[in-house]
């Protein structure tokens, strides 16, 4: 697990290289999902079927905001 400090340096990094490129990171990590532009995730409803969950964060910011 890193520290907030190289979490920073971390997205810092990840945010250059998504300039050119895109990055699919894997995390938990609060510092790097605040980076992301989309977040995805599995959830499991209680019959066992797995969903795929999207969250464009640009678009909910823009709701919360308005």
């Amino acid at each position: 697990a890193l520290d907030d400090d190289n979490s920073t340096k971390f997205t810092d990094i990840i945010g250059e290289l998504a300039s050119h490129s895109q990055i699919l990171v894997i995390t938990h990590n609060h510092e790097t999902m605040h980076c992301a532009d989309n977040l995805f995730g599995i959830t499991t409803s209680q019959k066992g079927d797995s969903e795929v969950l999207q969250l464009a964060l640009k678009q909910a910011t823009e709701l919360i905001e308005a």
